[in-house]
């Protein structure tokens, strides 16, 4: 359950998303942030995203990280790190778009790649 302090916000669920929205070979893998863009998803007002990702890489510490468009800040992001070479891992996380439905992502560019799979669950709108 979420509980927000704004009046007049609401959880919209997308549904039964037919497809990842987001995979191989989509991402930059280069250790430094890129735009993700999510305007053609969630609708204008989104303060925040919920969201499935999933990663795999042959390296036992590699991460892929998000944040909002804009900010510099490191410690205001959202990290998932792989616990053991080779063997998937996942987590529902939230994104948090700026104004223009924007987040940045970054990939640690660490062994080999296999997966990254990123899937807009739902969204929190104002209004």
């Amino acid at each position: 359950m979420v509980f927000l302090r704004s009046p007049g916000c609401k959880f919209v669920n997308r549904g039964d998303s037919a497809d990842v929205d987001f995979t191989m070979p989509f991402w930059i893998i280069d250790s430094a942030y890129h735009d993700l863009d999510l305007s053609t998803i969630i609708p204008i007002n989104t303060v925040a995203v919920l969201a499935r990702l999933l990663i795999n890489c042959t390296f036992n510490t590699g991460y892929v990280k998000f944040r909002t468009k804009g900010q510099t800040n490191d410690y205001n992001r959202t990290r998932l790190r792989m616990q053991v070479a080779s063997v998937m891992n996942e987590a529902d996380i939230w994104l948090l778009p700026n104004s223009a439905r924007l987040c940045e992502y970054y990939v640690q560019n660490v062994g080999t790649w296999s997966e990254i799979g990123l899937t807009i669950r739902g969204w929190i709108v104002k209004g």
